[in-house]
């Protein structure tokens, strides 16, 4: 039968890659949760959908890695070549997406631009109207800057005779939050990939496949036949 030389890689391949799945999973999570908020709306939720991207392909790789760490032979050590090519691929992006979102956190005016345009966008079709009315409603706040800048009516009603502050400051200051939290997300993670792929690296170097391959099997012997008794 054959015997298959245990290693200690398999294991820590198929541990960092679960781990890589729960992180990939938490961080879509993270992603569609952000989609719903009424920020997100209004700045296109690019840094969302972005994160959800990322964590879908953490996810798929931590998956291809748990198959590689149970699979022998040359199989295996194809799929752990492939784990290696996807997983670069997602930590390389994951650092760069990581990195520009804590870049442009910093960028207030740029963020507040941002929502300044989509918000007389949005102002100028009906659903867009409700939902910033939805808006005003929630953080009691009443226009962008002011109540005085493209304010969806009738929002004064919340509090009658004053005049309530814009929405401008809450709404990049939420923003701002969630740039933080998705971009150390991403960035962080891209840093613990590194494990999953020097692990891999080391398990195709090694070449753990070719010495499975080449385990002795025991030998079944025949009986050698003499011509002269034929």
């Amino acid at each position: 039968m054959l015997r298959v030389k245990r290693t200690s890689e398999r294991p820590r391949l198929g541990l960092a890659s679960a781990i890589y799945l729960a992180i990939g999973v938490m961080i879509f999570i993270a992603g569609d949760s952000n989609l719903t908020t009424y920020h997100a709306w209004l700045s296109g939720g690019t840094y969302s959908k972005v994160a959800m991207l990322m964590g879908f392909l953490a996810a798929a790789c931590g998956c291809i890695g748990i198959y590689a760490s149970m699979t022998l032979y040359a199989k295996g050590r194809y799929w752990a070549m492939l784990y290696n090519i996807f997983m670069g691929t997602t930590t390389i992006c994951s650092f760069l997406a990581g990195s520009a979102c804590l870049i442009h956190r910093a960028s207030t005016n740029a963020i507040s631009a941002n929502l300044y345009r989509n918000w007389i966008i949005q102002g100028q079709n009906q659903q867009g109207q409700a939902t910033l009315n939805s808006l005003q409603a929630k953080y009691k706040c009443c226009g962008f800057k002011n109540d005085m800048d493209h304010a969806i009516q009738p929002c004064l009603r919340f509090t009658p005779g004053e005049r309530l502050p814009g929405c401008s400051k809450q709404l990049t200051k939420l923003s701002q939050g969630d740039f933080l939290k998705v971009g150390l997300l991403m960035l962080l993670s891209s840093l613990v990939y590194i494990y999953g792929i020097w692990i891999a690296l080391k398990m195709i170097k090694t070449r753990v496949w070719s010495q499975e391959a080449k385990m002795p099997q025991r030998a079944h012997a025949y009986p050698e036949v003499d011509g002269d008794s034929l």
